[in-house]
């Protein structure tokens, strides 16, 4: 009888394996028919929420973000190794046009052909450096931004200054600075600057009708005098006028914010700088600033020139060595859908790229940030603003190392603004394809 029972027992538990192993084996196909994509973009807060978005409209895939293989050499390196990432985020035009020559992305044309994606009805011209190489599509942006002046309401309070507006020209801006650039009553220390000057060097210029290039591309020509000029104006608004701070100065002054951001980003959201160049992702940042109350209004022009402004896109590509390329399309074709770009325009991660969203009352009138009622300004500067503009005679990477080599110069001290574009142009024009 003891025996018997022993056997029944014995058989029970054998049931019971098989039917874990069974189980356990159903769990396992289950999980090996999902798909994981590698995201290799930056460590923004949304992507956890745009991520979570793009997993529950498609159940199969999943994506792990990579934030620490960021940069173009480390993605051309993983995949010579073989071990590419799926997606990849790309934030020059210049980084597009290495990338496709190098092969390492895939061309998607024939995939939007066949799923009726016209990007051309639907995106900011402006990302069209973003998006095409030789004419075909290789990218589907994931964001755009324009650059604009950002304003401290409270220091302007303090001081009984109106706020600006599409009035400025860049003496009325001059004026201002020098009125919001205040000094503590025993001239110890600045309490706050009257502006950043980060980013004026990529547009300004323009204002004045010059370019970097010849209009055929051939040659650098930023030693012209309009261009002198531009840079002269970017210059003294340190070292003539002091209304903005030093590098050293800016170390001293030090910032209380941290996280998404850096540089006067940061000193603006500590409330040291009473203006800022920068484009609405600045927002991230300074939406955490409990007593921060910023406004915006379009960047300043010159009374013998013309407003503009510099108009930026960030896009993500799919490695041509991908073992996924229709999963990994149905995340660029998620980058135009009104369910990813909520994240953009309600997480201050700046505009959409589709035009028509930026347009819709979930990024103009955003019941979440009542306060934010001047989201129109980003979308007016689309018109006056463009992209920087490449050339096929020059290796645009060695063009900025170039670029920064001379101007962190400048900023030294070592070199004056005409000494320094005069550097520019002779060793870029060295650099020339076209002999």
């Amino acid at each position: 009888m003891e025996k018997g029972i022993w056997k029944f027992v014995a058989g029970l538990l054998f049931l019971f394996l098989v039917l874990v192993g069974f189980f356990s084996g159903c769990a396992k196909k289950k999980e090996a028919g999902v798909i994981t994509l590698r995201w290799v973009s930056d460590p923004n807060p949304l992507r956890k929420e745009q991520i979570e978005r793009f997993e529950k409209v498609n159940p199969g895939i999943k994506v792990n973000l990579d934030w620490s293989s960021g940069g173009m050499e480390k993605i051309l390196t993983q995949t010579a190794g073989g071990n590419p990432p799926d997606l990849f985020d790309c934030y020059t035009p210049e980084q597009l046009r290495i990338f496709a020559k190098k092969g390492a992305v895939l061309d998607v044309t024939d995939y939007c052909k066949r799923d009726n994606v016209n990007l051309r009805d639907i995106i900011w011209p402006q990302c069209d450096d973003y998006i095409y190489y030789q004419g075909r599509v290789y990218s589907i942006p994931t964001n755009a931004g324009t650059f604009v002046l950002f304003y401290n309401k409270k220091i302007f309070d303090k001081e009984g200054i109106p706020y600006p507006d599409d009035t400025w020209t860049w003496d009325k801006f001059l004026e201002i600075a020098k009125k919001l650039t205040k000094i503590n009553p025993e001239k110890k220390y600045y309490e706050y600057f009257g502006t950043g000057i980060n980013n004026l060097e990529n547009f300004l210029p323009w204002q004045y009708g010059v370019d970097f290039y010849s209009p055929d591309g051939k040659k650098c020509v930023s030693n012209s005098e309009e261009y002198k000029e531009a840079f002269r104006f970017i210059y003294d608004l340190r070292y003539k006028y002091h209304v903005t701070p030093t590098a050293a100065e800016t170390e001293n002054i030090g910032s209380s914010v941290s996280g998404w951001g850096q540089g006067e980003q940061n000193l603006f959201a500590s409330q040291k700088l009473a203006m800022l160049f920068y484009g609405r992702w600045g927002i991230i940042t300074m939406r955490k600033i409990k007593d921060l109350e910023w406004g915006i209004a379009p960047v300043p022009y010159p009374t013998r020139g013309k407003r503009v402004t510099l108009f930026i896109s960030r896009s993500t590509l799919i490695s041509s060595k991908t073992k996924y390329p229709e999963e990994a399309f149905k995340f660029l074709k998620f980058l135009l859908s009104k369910d990813y770009n909520e994240t953009i325009a309600q997480g201050g991660d700046s505009i959409p790229a589709v035009i028509s969203l930026c347009k819709s009352d979930f990024f103009l009138k955003d019941p979440a940030y009542p306060k934010e009622t001047q989201n129109q300004i980003y979308i007016d500067a689309v018109s006056y603003s463009r992209p920087t503009r490449l050339s096929p005679y020059f290796n645009e990477l060695e063009v900025e190392r170039i670029k920064k080599d001379e101007i962190d110069k400048m900023w030294a001290g070592i070199q004056k603004p005409d000494e320094t574009l005069d550097n520019i142009t002779q060793r870029v024009n060295l650099l020339s394809r076209e002999k």
